[in-house]
């Protein structure tokens, strides 16, 4: 058994029996045999390692080396001081060649890439900001410290059946769900990226927190609330985990909130339904003709304060308590059950009308705000008998 061996020639070094460590120092070969062993290329040039039997560890620092493995001898690490790709879709990356199951990031305070292979593979990245990806594979990354980027499968490729784990650790991390995913951001304000045909993934986050988290979103999304409603995908928050949800694209898709934290829901260009929960929630609804709710159930009322921006488009805003409704430019209608709620609309912005359930505009009642006078405002009552509406 060879315990440690390393020269300063153009060599070619085995290891035999046993757990060998093999050190190279440029254009040389080493051929781990049998056992565990360690094999290096000393951060030199043109190296190339062969690791054999057993459970391999090898240490990259220099872009020229090659990596040998054959499928079933093992399972087999590499740990590189330099960006690598396990299936060499890299360039300009050392050559994986053969079976390598997992692959570690080292060289702490320089952001590397790292990419994985048809295996199941286990990518951990170093202290920096890396970019790490997996491929067909269910695979666990591991982003460790600094604003990293992971994905489940490669970049930009949309469709995987298998189940990925993505940990983003300290940082404010980017997370892509590919499929049937479990994502978790850690410390750190995350983003988590839901893109299209590809539900059922699990967004666990640290909760509570002091960092905002966000979801972008080109399917219809919810940050935790269970609302029966057609076109909900299976994608599941845990429960106060994330604050914002941002719908991307232009299609006409549903957003919700959750209960028990503060959430801020933006739409997209389409025509789009927004609801926050229980907390104090800012809605934002984009282009398009949108309708907003403060509270999830259209009818309810609760004490908390929601903010519901329409903005452009000709948007409906329904106020559940002690709500701020602000339509924007459009022709924009108000439903108001709550005797606290305020409307502010400015004039020149569209023909709007405003829908009470409860006595409107007199004191102790819902009332509109900030109108400068707008003559482009219709105040309808829609009240029980005893009630009264003053425009």
């Amino acid at each position: 058994m060879v315990s440690s061996l390393s020269t300063t020639w153009q060599d070619m070094l085995y290891g035999g029996t046993g757990d060998d460590a093999l050190y190279a120092d440029g254009f040389d070969h080493l051929y781990g045999e049998d056992g565990n062993d360690t094999l290096s290329d000393g951060n030199t040039t043109s190296n190339q390692l062969y690791g054999g039997l057993g459970n391999d560890a090898y240490y990259l620092g220099n872009v020229s080396s090659t990596v040998v493995e054959q499928a079933g001898q093992g399972v087999d690490t590499v740990y590189s001081a330099v960006s690598v790709a396990l299936d060499n879709s890299l360039a300009g990356a050392p050559l994986i060649s053969g079976e390598v199951e997992n692959l570690t990031l080292t060289n702490g305070p320089v952001n590397l890439q790292a990419g994985g292979n048809t295996l199941n593979n286990l990518i951990i990245g170093n202290i920096s900001a890396n970019t790490l990806w997996g491929s067909i594979g269910s695979d666990t990354l591991q982003g460790g410290g600094g604003d990293d980027v992971l994905y489940g499968n490669a970049a930009n490729v949309l469709a995987d059946a298998t189940q990925d784990w993505l940990y983003g650790g300290d940082g404010n991390d980017t997370l892509y769900a590919d499929g049937n995913d479990k994502l978790l951001g850690g410390a750190g304000a995350d983003t988590y990226i839901i893109r299209a045909g590809l539900a059922n993934s699990i967004i666990e986050d640290v909760a509570p927190s002091t960092a905002l988290d966000t979801v972008k979103s080109d399917i219809s999304f919810s940050l935790g609330l269970s609302v029966p409603l057609a076109g909900m995908p299976t994608t599941q928050v845990a429960s106060g985990a994330v604050e914002r949800l941002e719908l991307q694209g232009s299609a006409h898709l549903i957003g919700l909130g959750s209960n028990g934290v503060n959430n801020t829901l933006l739409g997209n260009s389409g025509n789009n339904v927004l609801m926050g929960g229980t907390g104090i929630d800012t809605l934002y609804a984009g282009a398009g003709d949108d309708t907003l709710y403060g509270n999830v159930v259209n009818g309810t009322t609760n004490t908390e304060v929601d903010v519901l921006y329409a903005e452009a488009g000709n948007d409906t805003l329904y106020g559940d308590g002690n709500d701020i409704l602000y339509g924007g430019v459009g022709n924009d209608i108000y439903y108001i059950n709550g005797v606290n709620n305020h409307v502010q609309e400015m004039p020149g912005e569209g023909i709007d009308t405003v829908r009470s359930y409860v006595s409107f505009g007199a004191g102790g009642s819902p009332d509109l705000q900030n109108s400068n006078g707008s003559p482009d405002i219709e105040v309808i009552c829609q009240v029980p008998p005893g009630y009264k509406c003053a425009s």
